[in-house]
């Protein structure tokens, strides 16, 4: 016969997507790719990102037009032509801003003059989705990855 109060169990961990989604716990599974935080082995900060949906062959068109130069900026990269890291870090900005979930198009209540437009396809397998977006109105999580497409055109 137990001596004193019951033993509760635990509740499961929530999971929740960088969006806010959250998902039902799944005992003794690991979380799928739903593009979900997890906690890093070493330290318990959440520095590890699933990109398991961002894992294939990807080609990227990315455009910036505007600015006060006006100057053009047009990139089209294959992830196989990159180094394999920065084919992981472009798969992770790409998760981090849940690029195939943004709507095509993302405008600016206001609209001030020598603005940046940007517009980028990516095709992945047998989807393709393209983001048209002005710079005010840019999702915060999507503001590395422009920039990211934009040093690496500076750099070429």
């Amino acid at each position: 016969m137990p001596v004193g109060p019951p033993v509760e169990k635990p509740a499961p961990v929530k999971r929740v997507s960088l969006s806010g989604r959250e998902f039902p716990p799944i005992p003794g599974r690991r979380p799928e790719s739903t593009g979900e935080r997890r906690r890093g082995p070493a330290t318990g900060s959440p520095d590890f990102l699933d990109v398991g949906a961002y894992n294939s062959h990807m080609r990227i068109h990315f455009e910036r037009t505007g600015g006060f130069a006006g100057r053009k900026v047009q990139l089209t990269l294959d992830s196989t032509s990159l180094p394999p890291s920065q084919a992981r870090h472009l798969r992770s900005l790409l998760a981090r801003s849940h690029f195939f979930e943004l709507p095509i198009r993302l405008r600016a209540q206001a609209v001030g003059p020598d603005r940046f437009h940007y517009r980028i396809t990516v095709e992945e397998n047998e989807r393709s989705h393209t983001v048209e977006a002005a710079e005010a109105a840019v999702p915060a999580e999507m503001r590395p990855l422009l920039d990211w497409l934009t040093r690496l055109d500076q750099a070429r």
